[in-house]
C-alpha cells in the first residue's frame, strides 16, 4: 500500500518520461491483484508516452496492457498488445524486454494449445536472457519450457526444466517464482501418482503465494491441492479448495481460471452424484472455454459432461459428448492428415487424367500431331508470359528490398535527426528567459510540427515496407495493418484465421500482404463500406483468403478493365503462385475478393 501512494504522490511532481515510467509502475503493481485498474493506468501511461514519443514507454505500457488481457482471459486483445510491444522493442534495441514479450506471447499460444509455438517463443526468450546473463529471466524459460514439456506428457524433460529453474530461483532468493516453481512440480508428481511428494510441494507454494498476496498463483495452487485431496478420498477437503480458487477467480476476474475452478468442481459433484449441481458448473466451464478460445479447457469440460451423462446412466448423451470430444481432439491434432489424405487424392486425380489423356492421343496419331503442333505453340505462349510473369516477380522482389533499404535507412536516420532536433529546441528553449514569451510558443508549436513528422514518416515508413513481416510473420502482421487500417478509417474489420499461425514462405507471405493492402486500398478509396470481413484458412494443402465489404460493389466491367492496374497486379500476383482468383460483386451489396494458393508449391528464387 506504501509503495501503491509513493508512485501516486511521485506521478503529480514529475513529467514527461519519469511520469510515464511512474504510471507503468502503478499500473504493474495491480496487474495479480486487479487487471482491470491495471489496464486503466497502463492506458494512461500510453496516452502519455505517445503525446511525448516516448518509445519505450508506448511498449511498456503495450505489454502491461496485454498482461491486464491476459489475466482476464482475453487472449486475442492480449496477443495484440503483446506483439505491438514487441514490435516497438525491437524497434529501441531493449533486449530484455524483447526476451519477456517472446515469453508472453508463447503463453498465449500455450493456453490455445499450439505448443509448437509457444516452444518456438519460449527457446527464443532463453537465448537472449542466457545471452544477456539475466538470471532471473533464464529461470522463467526453464519454468515455461518445462510446462509445455509437462502438456505434452514429457515428464523427465518437464522436471530437469523446473528443477533448473528451481536452482536458480533459490540463489537469487527468488521467494514469488520460486514458489511458482514449486507448484508445478508438486503438479507433475501428482501426475506420476507420487502424491506425498506433489502435496509437499504445493503446500510450500500455496504458503509463499498467501504470504506475499499473489492472488492469481494462489488460486492456482488451491485448485492443485483441491486435486491431491480429490484423489485421496478427502471431498470436503477438495471441495474447500476448489471453493477458494473460484472465489479468488472471480474477484480477479480471470474467465480462465473460473472455466478450470467450475469444470474441478463439476466433476466432484458428479463424483458425489450431486448431478444438477455438476451439470451447472460444467456447463459455465464449457461456455467460459469457447468464449475465450481455450481448447484445452473445452475438450476438459466436454470430457467431463460426457462422465456426468454416463453416471446417470444417459448413454445416448454421454456417446454424443464423446463424439464431440473426439472432434475437438481431432481439429487440435489430425490437421496434417487431413491434409496427406487430400493431396493423395489429388495426385490420384492428376494420375487418372493423365492416364486418360495418353489413350486418346494413342488412338489418333493424326490428332496427336495436331494437338502437339497446338501444344508447342501454347507451351511457347505459355513460356513467354511465364518469362514475363518471372521478370515481373524479380522486379517486385527488388522494389521490396529496395523498400526495407528505404525503411531501415531513411526512417531510422530522420526519425534520429527529428528526436535530436527535439532535444536541442527542448534546450534552447529553456534557455531564453521568461519574457520572450511568443518565442517560446513559437517553439512549443515546432515541437508539435516535428512529432506530427515523427508520426507521418512513421506511418509512411510501415506503407512502404513494415517490418513486422520479417520477424512476426505473415497473421500477426496482417492483425496489426487491419487494426491500423480500422482506427485510420473507421471502417470496421472483423477477421477470422484457421490455424491462427499459419507458417508460409517469405515470397508467399509478403505476396499476400501486398494483395489484402491494394484490396483495403480499394476498399477506402471506392466501397463507400462501413464493414469489411477477412478469412484466412489452411484448406488441403492451399491457403484460402477471402475479403468481403458491404460497400456499393464493384461492376463485372470494372473487375475486366485494363487500366485497372491495382487489380491487375493482384491477378498477377495470385498467378505467379500458380493460384486462383474470383472478384464479384453486386450493386448496394457489396465485393468479394476470393483467392486460392496452394502452399507446397514454393518459389524457388
Amino acid at each position: 500500500m506504501n509503495n501503491i501512494k509513493d508512485l501516486e504522490g511521485k506521478i503529480k511532481k514529475v513529467s514527461g518520461e519519469e511520469k510515464v515510467k511512474a504510471m507503468n509502475d502503478l499500473a504493474l503493481t495491480f496487474n495479480n491483484s486487479e487487471p482491470e485498474k491495471a489496464e486503466k493506468y497502463a492506458k494512461k501511461a500510453l496516452a502519455l508516452a505517445k503525446k511525448v514519443n516516448y518509445k519505450k514507454g508506448i511498449a511498456r505500457s503495450n505489454n502491461i496492457i496485454g498482461i491486464s488481457y491476459h489475466r482476464r482471459g482475453d487472449y486475442k486483445k492480449a496477443m495484440y498488445a503483446y506483439l505491438k510491444a514487441l514490435i516497438i522493442f525491437n524497434e529501441v534495441g531493449d533486449k530484455h524486454s524483447i526476451a519477456s514479450s517472446h515469453n508472453n506471447i508463447g503463453a498465449v499460444y500455450e493456453i490455445q494449445g499450439n505448443y509448437d509455438q509457444a516452444l518456438r517463443y519460449y527457446f527464443e526468450a532463453l537465448r537472449i536472457n542466457e545471452e544477456l546473463k539475466d538470471k532471473q529471466n533464464i529461470a522463467v524459460s526453464y519454468n515455461n519450457i518445462g510446462i509445455v514439456y509437462e502438456k505434452q506428457l514429457s515428464y523427465n524433460k518437464a522436471l530437469e526444466n523446473h528443477f533448473k529453474a528451481v536452482k536458480i530461483r533459490e540463489k537469487i532468493k527468488d521467494k514469488k517464482d520460486l514458489a511458482v516453481s514449486y507448484n508445478n512440480i508438486g503438479v507433475i508428481y501428482e501426475k506420476q501418482n507420487n502424491r506425498e511428494l506433489a502435496l509437499e510441494y504445493l503446500l510450500k507454494a500455496l504458503k509463499i503465494k498467501e504470504e506475499i498476496g499473489d492472488k492469481q498463483s494462489a488460486a492456482i495452487s488451491y485448485i492443485n491441492v483441491g486435486n491431491i485431496y480429490n484423489e485421496q478420498g478427502f471431498d470436503d477437503k477438495a471441495i474447500e479448495y476448489f471453493l477458494k480458487a473460484l472465489k479468488t477467480f472471480e474477484d480477479i476476474p480471470d474467465k480462465y481460471g473460473i472455466s478450470i475452478s467450475c469444470n474441478s468442481l463439476g466433476r466432484i459433484q458428479t463424483k458425489l452424484k450431486q448431478y444438477d449441481l455438476a451439470y451447472e458448473y460444467i456447463q459455465k466451464s464449457l461456455k467460459l472455454a469457447k468464449e475465450i478460445g481455450a481448447k484445452e479447457t473445452e475438450i476438459e469440460a466436454v470430457k467431463a459432461l460426457s462422465e456426468l451423462y454416463e453416471a446417470q446412466d444417459e448413454f445416448e448423451k454421454a456417446l454424443h459428448h464423446y463424439k464431440n470430444l473426439a472432434d475437438l481432439e481431432k481439429e487440435i491434432f489430425n490437421e496434417q492428415k487431413s491434409k496427406q489424405i487430400a493431396e493423395m487424392q489429388t495426385k490420384y486425380e492428376t494420375t487418372k487424367k493423365e492416364k486418360e489423356a495418353e489413350i486418346y492421343r494413342l488412338k489418333n496419331v493424326e490428332l496427336r500431331k495436331q494437338i502437339n503442333e497446338r501444344k508447342k505453340t501454347e507451351n511457347e505462349i505459355k513460356k513467354s508470359r511465364e518469362q514475363l510473369r518471372k521478370l515481373g516477380h524479380y522486379l517486385q522482389n527488388v522494389r521490396e528490398i529496395e523498400r526495407l533499404k528505404i525503411t531501415t535507412g531513411l526512417y531510422e536516420n530522420l526519425s534520429q535527426n527529428l528526436a535530436a532536433l527535439m532535444i536541442e529546441l527542448n534546450s534552447f528553449e529553456k534557455s531564453l528567459p521568461n519574457k520572450l514569451r511568443k518565442e517560446k510558443q513559437k517553439i512549443k508549436s515546432m515541437y508539435g510540427l516535428i512529432d506530427i513528422t515523427l508520426q507521418e514518416l512513421q506511418k509512411e515508413s510501415h506503407e512502404i515496407r513494415p517490418s513486422h513481416l520479417d520477424f512476426l510473420g505473415l497473421i500477426p502482421t496482417i492483425e496489426w495493418y487491419v487494426e491500423e487500417f480500422k482506427e485510420r478509417t473507421g471502417i470496421l474489420c472483423k477477421t477470422t484465421f484457421e490455424p491462427e499461425n499459419i507458417d508460409l514462405n517469405k515470397d508467399l507471405s509478403v505476396s499476400l500482404f501486398r494483395i489484402l493492402q491494394e484490396v483495403l486500398d480499394n476498399v477506402k478509396k471506392h466501397a463507400k463500406a462501413k464493414e469489411v470481413t477477412i478469412s484466412i484458412k489452411m484448406i488441403n494443402g492451399n491457403i484460402s483468403m477471402e475479403i468481403t465489404d458491404d460497400g456499393i460493389g464493384i461492376t463485372d466491367k470494372q473487375v475486366n478493365d485494363s487500366e485497372s492496374f491495382g487489380l491487375l497486379n493482384i491477378k498477377e500476383r495470385v498467378l505467379e503462385h500458380k493460384g486462383k482468383i474470383k472478384i464479384s460483386g453486386k450493386p448496394g451489396k457489396g465485393t468479394r475478393v476470393e483467392i486460392n494458393v496452394p502452399v507446397r508449391m514454393k518459389r524457388k528464387m
